[in-house]
């Protein structure tokens, strides 16, 4: 699957997952699209939403506020394969178990960061341990993560749990 050239627009609410661009799918490729919709679910991401493997997400930005229930991200929420070239400039919250970061939440699978940026501000509000709040990447369970010339620009909160600026529980490799 091949996602180009795609801005969005508006609201967007689901009672489960939820995603500006695409939600649950894998082996895609999602180049040059935009996210301007306010977003909301219990999983929520401003581009792509469950995407668990050989995802290739590239020039995207994300400008619409991101509200999780569980979890939140400003690009991607449960993924796996590479983002490059990827800014969010949305408000990222998350009120349940899982992170809110600004730009990957929980990894899925071995997966790569390059030239990701956040300027958005994010917040986890849940007393939980699986929960917390980064600029680029939440969690990463069990799997390899390599970021490379990534900087967060935003204001990371984690009011019960645990922050980081760049990337929070990377017990991976």
């Amino acid at each position: 699957l091949k996602i180009e050239n795609v801005t969005v627009s508006g609201v967007i609410e689901a009672t489960s997952y939820a995603a500006g661009i695409v939600f649950n799918v894998d082996d895609v490729e999602i180049k040059d699209c935009v996210n301007n919709a306010e977003i909301s679910a219990q999983r929520a991401a401003g581009i792509a939403s469950w995407v668990t493997s050989g995802a290739n997400i590239e020039n995207v930005t994300n400008n619409g506020d991101i509200t999780g229930e569980v979890g939140a991200s400003g690009i991607a929420h449960g993924f796996a394969g590479s983002i490059k070239n990827a800014v969010n400039n949305g408000t990222i919250v998350a009120n349940g178990s899982e992170a809110a970061s600004g730009i990957a939440g929980v990894q899925k699978g071995a997966s790569t960061y390059e030239y990701c940026f956040n300027y958005g501000d994010v917040k986890t509000t849940a007393d939980n341990a699986n929960s917390s709040a980064a600029g680029i990447l939440g969690q990463t369970p069990g799997t390899t993560a390599t970021l490379s010339y990534c900087a967060n620009y935003g204001n990371i909160t984690a009011e019960q749990s645990y922050a980081a600026g760049i990337a929070y529980s990377l017990y991976g490799t």
